[in-house]
């Protein structure tokens, strides 16, 4: 049977448990424990409670936190390329979809003033940076 004593059996169990959509008895049964150990919930709180464990979770999430990290410009370019897309299709639900997301993204879908000069001044900017990100034609009215 495994032990979370050694390095590398708690290494594999992180491992395991982060890539099976993390259900525990799996990442045991797979390790090598018997299928007894695996329903037991003590020995199942054993593995998982021990600090080893927690500490090689800790580092795999935090890996795949990294990978998985976006910024405000590579959002802005998924939006834009879903716009495009959907341009190409004819697609204006799909369209005002990514417009909308790029309008959000930009905290453009917000009023951020009740004063009538302010607000006007917003909304012109607000109608130009829209045209600019998506090229989208606004009614004024």
């Amino acid at each position: 049977m495994p032990s979370i004593k050694d390095k590398l059996t708690v290494r594999a169990i992180a491992r395991e448990y982060c890539s099976n959509g993390r259900n525990k008895e799996q990442a045991m049964r797979t390790i090598g424990y018997a299928e007894s150990s695996c329903k037991s919930g003590k020995a199942v709180k054993d593995v998982y409670g021990n600090l080893r464990v927690s500490a090689a979770i800790a580092v795999i999430d935090d890996k795949s936190a990294e990978k998985q990290q976006r910024t405000i410009q590579s959002i802005d370019e998924m939006f834009q390329k879903a716009y495009d897309i959907a341009k190409t299709a004819n697609q204006p639900a799909a369209m005002n979809g990514s417009a909308t997301g790029i309008a959000r993204l930009y905290g453009l879908d917000k009023d951020a003033s009740a004063d009538k000069d302010e607000q006007q001044e917003l909304d012109k900017a607000k109608t130009t940076e829209a045209i600019a990100l998506g090229n989208i034609r606004l009614r004024t009215g």
